[in-house]
């Protein structure tokens, strides 16, 4: 059998029986995101409650002569000088993977604390630096090693609390600092890990009276486990399963994720360690065979010296359901699955991951139960459907609805049929089971039909799974960032309605007026992103349409639902509606990049007293800047699915553009509709400015649109709300315009492009739907 891939870079350590990888682990990614999320909220609350950390420190100068005592002793062991201890020791016993880990995690932190103190949120070197190289180095050692770091890490922080005194929510803050930059190095370096190899697995196997001739990685799909086969002096042959810390951390982040998005699945065991893991399988596995299901018997269960835990069960020769042929699954061999799904459910039993590719055919064509890891005893019916519904979508995605639902008919009752039914939507499904579904379009409602028939139901009955959708969950967030964003903007803004009275009303016309254009030339590039003809003034109001769906969701999301719908109604593909929607925020990119280079550069000449260089940034912070940026980019393209993406996009506007160089007429349309979408924006802003008595160059004013509002849009806010406005205001201060002109001009504008476009918005875009136009 062929050798099992290695999961990350591995170092061979036959004497010692297990080998030294390095992997990238979901763990750290969600301990990352959980650290960021307890800086924030931390922040939040001491930002609101006005006690930072160097009101603390000024609190603690008349402490006891015994705490100063203290203080110098910690001192001498502070995290500065363990930084650098460490780092030395792992030099000198040439642990020098060790040392550079150490490294990178004191450069990472030292450079997020600065950053943080650039934006005036106050933060300590120390507790961050000892967190962070405490993390790091932690899977470096064995388990008296790591005691010994967490009782260092934990005295140093008690020292530090006690001395400086600062309230409980600022030190968690800190910690949080630490435990963000600690994982993102481990994330982004890869984390050490300890893996059980063949020798190792044969003298684990040997103590437990497991006696063993070979043992062989397979490379069979397994995804929480790596699977060996073992061959026992007898001839016999066993399967080996071992549960490591990557599984683990998969296991615990799936689970969580249901408990947080699906009803009823607060009881879903979630195992801490992976000892508990293989008790609960081997106990599951045995209840389940004494109740006459087909599943291997148990040959026994291990903790090996690297921490993970072995589970052996008899090897049974044979393929999984989902690798046969189609000719191959019969009507015989199906029914026989659900015989073993009815044995299984009639001793209180539920799978909880019951696909086609659980079940393994022997050569007798048997169906065999396997991997009952997540099996639970004892269910409610509504979990006992769920494995009903799952198995019936995996079996129709291969042999039909039709036949699925009837080989499932004589195996299980009625009522379990009709509770299927109900919860018998992608949510309720496996991740592996969706994925296949998305290949066969609406087979799902088919297999709805068929199921609903044979229950005498409704199609359309369902049971809410979902706790709550990510759709509103987005929603609420963004609306709550807009409140937050926008209720000081709401004060500033009856200050700047009580200034139009000394604006000129000719600048304020001519600046609604500019507003309007932005929406032919919008049309104009619509009109030019797709092949064939779309009439102007129906393509003038869809924009108008879009800014509805655009306040509600960020990054102009609805905006662009609504434009693919439009292009689909006007007899596009899906595929040609999809480049079009790139191609128009391509050609604003490709105009408003360069514009914005070159008005800076003009600007300088244009206003003399406008100062719109950037600020000077010292060599150190530069440094700090650059590693932080590159850090950024490492994590980000370490996350498979993100990669994906960037990928994906990538090659959609390389389509996008091909497409277009064979139709010049279309791409003089494009470019011609971003520069007029572009100069009208810019005119709107410049005759704010002049309604409100500022006088700054065209080239200044261009400059400072086009940098906010790129700026602005990284504000994850429908809209950018906040965001643009807080940068268009910084850029004009900058320059010199007066503090009050600059709200009031860029809260006009912003009334002008945003605000008043929603008021039509909802009755234009009825008035398309009506018009079966979207």
């Amino acid at each position: 059998m062929a050798k099992a891939p290695s999961r990350g870079r591995r170092r061979r350590d036959p004497d010692r029986g297990y080998d030294v990888t390095r992997a990238r682990p979901l763990g750290p990614l969600v301990r990352m995101i959980l650290g960021a999320a307890a800086y924030v909220a931390v922040t939040l609350f001491v930002f609101n409650s006005q006690t930072t950390l160097q009101a603390a420190k000024e609190t603690s100068a008349a402490k006891l002569l015994g705490v100063q005592i203290a203080f110098i002793a910690t001192a001498l062991i502070s995290p500065f000088v363990v930084a650098i201890a460490s780092v030395a020791t792992a030099l000198i016993g040439f642990r020098f993977r060790l040392a550079l880990d150490l490294l990178v995690a004191g450069l990472v932190t030292s450079g997020v604390v600065y950053l943080l103190n650039l934006w005036s949120w106050e933060a300590d070197f120390g507790p961050p630096l000892l967190v962070a190289l405490a993390i790091v180095a932690y899977p470096y050692f064995q388990r008296r090693g790591r005691r010994l770091i967490s009782t260092y890490t934990v005295i140093i922080l008690l020292c530090w609390l006690a001395i400086l005194g600062p309230p409980v929510l600022v030190a968690v803050g800190q910690v949080s600092i630490g435990y963000f930059c600690g994982n993102l190095v481990a994330l982004v370096m890869g984390v050490r890990q300890l893996t059980i190899n063949e020798r190792g697995l044969r003298d684990a196997l040997d103590r437990i009276g497991v006696k063993v001739r070979s043992v062989e990685a397979l490379d069979v799909p397994a995804t929480r486990t790596r699977p060996y086969l073992a061959l026992t002096p007898d001839g016999s042959e066993v399967f080996v399963k071992v549960h490591g810390a990557v599984e683990r951390d998969l296991d615990w982040v799936t689970k969580m994720r249901r408990r947080l998005l699906i009803r009823g699945a607060e009881d879903d065991p979630v195992f801490t360690t992976s000892r508990l893991r293989v008790a609960h399988e081997g106990f599951v596995t045995d209840l389940a065979r004494m109740s006459g299901v087909r599943t291997p018997e148990v040959a026994g269960a291990t903790v090996v010296v690297t921490g993970e835990a072995v589970f052996m069960h008899d090897y049974v020769h044979g393929e999984t359901l989902d690798n046969l042929a189609d000719t191959d699954v019969t009507d015989e061999l199906m029914s026989d699955m659900w015989r073993q799904t009815a044995a299984l459910h009639a001793a209180g039993l539920a799978h909880r991951e019951l696909r086609i590719d659980n079940f393994l055919v022997d050569g007798a064509g048997r169906a065999w139960l396997l991997d009952m890891g997540t099996a639970e005893f004892g269910v409610p019916t509504q979990k006992q459907a769920f494995d009903v519904a799952e198995l019936l979508t995996s079996t129709a995605i291969r042999v039909g609805p039709a036949r699925a639902v009837a080989a499932c008919e004589p195996f299980v009752a009625r009522d379990i049929r009709h509770e299927a039914l109900r919860v018998l939507v992608p949510r309720g499904l496996t991740g592996t089971t969706r994925r296949h579904l998305k290949e066969k379009g609406d087979l799902i409602d088919t297999l709805r039909e068929v199921l609903a028939a044979s229950v005498d139901a409704d199609p359309n009955e369902r049971t809410r799974l979902s706790r709550v959708e990510i759709r509103t969950l987005v929603q609420v967030i963004g609306l709550g960032l807009v409140m937050y964003l926008l209720l000081p903007q709401l004060t500033n803004f009856w200050n700047t309605v009580g200034q139009w009275e000394r604006a000129s009303a000719l600048y304020l016309t001519a600046a609604f007026v500019f507003s309007l254009g932005t929406y032919p030339m919008n049309a104009l590039q619509l009109m030019g992103s797709v092949p064939g003809h779309l009439p102007f003034g129906w393509t003038c109001l869809v924009p108008i349409a879009a800014e509805f769906a655009n306040r509600v969701t960020p990054g102009g999301v609805g905006g662009m639902a609504v434009t693919g719908a439009y292009l689909r109604k006007a007899g596009h593909s899906p595929t040609e509606s999809a480049l079009g929607v790139t191609l128009t925020f391509l050609f604003a990119f490709l105009v408003n990049i360069p514009t914005l280079l070159i008005m800076v550069f003009l600007a300088r000449d244009a206003d003399a007293a406008a100062n719109i260089a950037p600020p000077d940034v010292s060599p150190t912070a530069f440094v700090l800047l650059a590693l932080f940026a590159v850090v950024a980019a490492a994590v980000t393209l370490s996350i498979r699915r993100v990669r994906v993406a960037i990928l994906e996009r990538i090659r959609e506007a390389g389509t996008a553009l091909r497409q277009i160089a064979t139709r010049p007429r279309g791409a003089v349309m494009l470019l011609g509709g971003s520069v007029g979408q572009m100069t009208a924006y810019v005119l709107c802003f410049l005759a704010c400015l002049y309604a409100f008595g500022s006088h700054l160059s065209v080239f200044t004013a261009t400059a400072i649109y086009l940098g906010g509002s790129a700026l602005g849009q990284l504000v994850p806010t429908p809209g950018a709300v906040g965001g643009v406005e807080a940068l268009l205001i910084a850029g004009l201060t900058r320059v010199g315009v007066d503090s009050g002109t600059a709200v009031a001009a860029v809260l006009t504008f912003r009334l002008f492009t945003y605000w008043l476009p929603t008021v039509p918005s909802i009755p234009v875009y009825r008035m398309l739907e009506r018009a079966g136009r979207i």
